[in-house]
């Protein structure tokens, strides 16, 4: 469960431009698909879900909590959250 600082930390991506790109491409890679199938896996932390589309993509659902987990936005958009921390907190800025 996360914090107060992760909390703050997603909702800063989410506001940014760079943020609501990565969402809009998620989203639009599955408006209109139909899920044909539906596929479990026996993993090291529980179980795996992956789904199966009728033009046989595949949606592992792991990969797309971590790409979302908050760990891996801060290691790959850590100027951009940086960025929108001193949107909110200016005073902090060093000089």
């Amino acid at each position: 469960m996360g914090d107060a600082s992760d909390h703050a930390d997603v909702g800063r991506f989410m506001r940014t431009p760079e943020g609501q790109k990565v969402l809009d491409r998620f989203r639009d890679g599955l408006v209109g698909k139909t899920i044909a199938d539906v596929e479990f896996t026996h993993n090291s932390t529980g179980i795996g879900i992956v789904l199966a589309f009728e033009d046989r993509d595949l949606l592992d659902l792991g990969e797309a909590i971590e790409t979302f987990s908050v760990e891996t936005l801060r290691r790959r958009y850590m100027r951009v959250l940086d960025r929108e921390y001193f949107v909110d907190f200016p005073e902090r800025r060093g000089r």
